[in-house]
């Protein structure tokens, strides 16, 4: 467990500056006349993992990341540096125990090199077949109207249609 020695510059209220991180913590919640319930409802952390902050008993909290948002929310509650109460903590946390994976949970996936070409292929004939098939369909699809295939007769009536259709309508 780490011994080191902290100072928050804000909080005159403290007078001893050669504390650990827990007995600073410890020291600022009684000076502040609160309770380790009182700081549990308000930040949400669990009693257990606050006596623990306090006595510095590291191995009771869980992954080092859980442990050091812990202590970030708890120095904030305290009215303290939440960024130096972290820096005071030990660098090297211990890992609880039951964090490791589980052997064969995780399968490593091995593509199998001719799945692999036949999808390739298979997505490339796909593709090709659709583009012949656009290809093939365009010229039919896209005529329109169809006034293009009419004679010329056909033409004539179709323009004089459209003169009288659009000169009534004005």
């Amino acid at each position: 467990m780490s011994q080191e020695l902290l100072k928050f510059p804000e909080d005159d209220i403290i007078e001893d500056s050669s504390i650990s991180i827990g007995q600073y913590l410890k020291e600022a919640r009684s000076v502040r006349k609160l309770s380790l319930e009182d700081a549990s409802a308000v930040t949400r952390i669990s009693k257990h993992y606050l006596q623990a902050l306090e006595d510095e008993d590291f191995d009771t909290l869980p992954a080092p990341v859980y442990a050091r948002g812990f202590m970030r929310s708890y120095a904030k509650f305290l009215g303290l540096d939440p960024v130096a109460a972290v820096m005071a903590m030990p660098s090297e946390m211990p890992q609880p125990s039951g964090l490791e994976p589980l052997a064969g949970l995780r399968q490593q996936v091995k593509v199998n090199k001719n799945d692999f070409n036949f999808r390739v292929i298979a997505i490339f004939l796909s593709v090709a077949v659709v583009a012949i098939l656009l290809l093939w369909l365009a010229p039919k699809i896209g005529s329109g109207t169809g006034i293009d295939d009419l004679d010329t007769t056909q033409k004539l009536e179709v323009t004089i249609v459209r003169n009288q259709f659009f000169q009534d309508s004005i």
